[in-house]
C-alpha cells in the first residue's frame, strides 16, 4: 500500500511539472526605473574607493549605495553616494588625517567637486577639531571645502565650540575662517 502512495504521488508531481511547462517563455517585466531617462548608469552596494595621486593614497570612500550618471543636475559623470558614507583623507606619510561622514554626498567630475548633505562630520584627528554641520562642498582642485550654512566647530582639548554662519578650510581642516562667529570660549585662569 506504501509503495502504491509513493507512486501515486510520484505521479502527480511529474504531472504538476509537466502541466506547468509551456512552449512560450513569458518576457521578463522590465523595471520602472530602467525605462526612466533619470535612471543610474550603474547601481553599487557596499562600495568601497581609493583615490591616488602620485602613487600616494589620498583619500578612501566607503558608501552603502553609490549611483553612476552620465548626466545628472546639468553635469556629466556624476556620482550620487546615499544611505551614509565615510570619507578618509590622508597625509603626506599615508597616515589618516581627517575623517568626514555624511549621509548624502555627490561628485561632479568635470568640476572636481564634491558636495556632502545631511549631518555631515569633519574631524582633524591631529588637531582634534570637530566640525558639524547640513551642507559641505569640496573642491578638490583648489583641496578646500566650504559651508555655506550654518557651522559648529569644537575643538576638543580646550573644549571650546564656535558657532558661525559660514566657512572656508583647506581640505585637511588644518586652518578654517568661520563667518558671523557666535559661541563659548574656555579662558584659563592667569594669577598675576
Amino acid at each position: 500500500m506504501l509503495s502504491h502512495l509513493k507512486y501515486f504521488g510520484f505521479v502527480l508531481l511529474s504531472w504538476g511539472l509537466l502541466s506547468s511547462c509551456g512552449d512560450s517563455p513569458k518576457p521578463m517585466p522590465i523595471l520602472e526605473e530602467e525605462l526612466s531617462a533619470d535612471a543610474p548608469s550603474e547601481v553599487f552596494d557596499s562600495i568601497y574607493m581609493l583615490f591616488t595621486e602620485e602613487a600616494r593614497t589620498r583619500m578612501k570612500l566607503f558608501a552603502i549605495r553609490l549611483h553612476r550618471y552620465d548626466e545628472k543636475f546639468g553635469h556629466k559623470n556624476v556620482t550620487e553616494m546615499l544611505d551614509s558614507l565615510n570619507f578618509y583623507v590622508y597625509d603626506e606619510k599615508g597616515n589618516v588625517d581627517a575623517i568626514l561622514t555624511a549621509g548624502y554626498g555627490v561628485i561632479f567630475d568635470d568640476e572636481e567637486r564634491i558636495e556632502f548633505k545631511q549631518h555631515v562630520v569633519y574631524k582633524n584627528l591631529y588637531q582634534k577639531h570637530r566640525l558639524d554641520t547640513e551642507y559641505l562642498i569640496w573642491n578638490q582642485k583648489t583641496k578646500k571645502i566650504h559651508v555655506p550654512d550654518s557651522v559648529k566647530v569644537r575643538v576638543t582639548e580646550e573644549r571650546n565650540i564656535i558657532n558661525g554662519m559660514g566657512m572656508d578650510a583647506d581640505e585637511d581642516f588644518a586652518r578654517y575662517k568661520i563667518r558671523k562667529v557666535s559661541g563659548i570660549i574656555a579662558v584659563k585662569n592667569q594669577e598675576e
